[in-house]
């Protein structure tokens, strides 16, 4: 099987904590271009990208964040809602540069804000990023250092993927269709929050 020009993938790239259980994020990414590629080729294209991007913020992490898996769906806007048309795969998430920090976490809830900004208002794409250290923050901010790595994240991200003569641009399903019949809206900037945000967490057993 293959993808082709106006195809939507959505990637759900998933870590392990031995403290909060799952911390997953979302990507999504529509398929532009002449021709096709392979759905391996897109897999191994788009987990490329997220291993360059992940990279920047490995020695900010605790190193008892494991990445664990990451799922490809094809989908679309289909009766009022995202909906899945096929499953290209999960495959087991290595990264080249894994979480490294070996100092304490901030608490489960915490987390830092990444928002992918579109010429919608009111539409964006906010990417949580957990697991972060403790030395990482001073009185709920974080650091210079640790904003640097959150917007190099966040460029990283931004930027095409290409796989043979498919580009494949990121951005985020929509409800709305001012901008596109397809549901579809990509991105046009990433803002890094100083300010740590809050993703309510469950411990592992406790309702999670």
């Amino acid at each position: 099987m293959t993808i082709a020009d106006g195809e939507i993938i959505r990637t759900s790239a998933r870590f392990k904590n031995a403290d909060s259980g799952d911390i997953v994020n979302v990507f999504h990414w529509k398929a532009e271009g002449t021709g096709s590629a392979t759905e391996d080729a897109i897999m191994t294209a788009i987990e490329a990208k997220l291993d360059a991007a992940y990279a920047f913020l490995a020695s900010h992490m605790w190193s008892g964040q494991d990445p664990y898996d990451v799922r490809h769906d094809v989908v679309s806007w289909v009766g009022g809602k995202e909906t899945v048309l096929e499953t290209l795969g999960t495959r087991t998430w290595t990264l080249t540069t894994p979480p490294s920090g070996g100092t304490d976490a901030m608490p489960q809830m915490d987390a830092a804000i990444v928002n992918f900004r579109t010429l919608l208002p009111k539409t964006f794409g906010r990417k949580y990023i957990g697991g972060l250290l403790e030395a990482g923050q001073n009185g709920g901010v974080l650091t210079s250092t640790v904003v640097s790595a959150l917007t190099s994240f966040g460029a990283a991200i931004l930027a095409d993927i290409v796989s043979g003569t498919i580009t494949l641009k990121p951005g985020v399903v929509t409800y709305k269709t001012t901008f596109s019949a397809l549901h579809w809206v990509p991105f046009a900037a990433a803002i890094v929050n100083s300010v740590i945000g809050t993703q309510r967490r469950r411990r592992i057993n406790r309702g999670s």
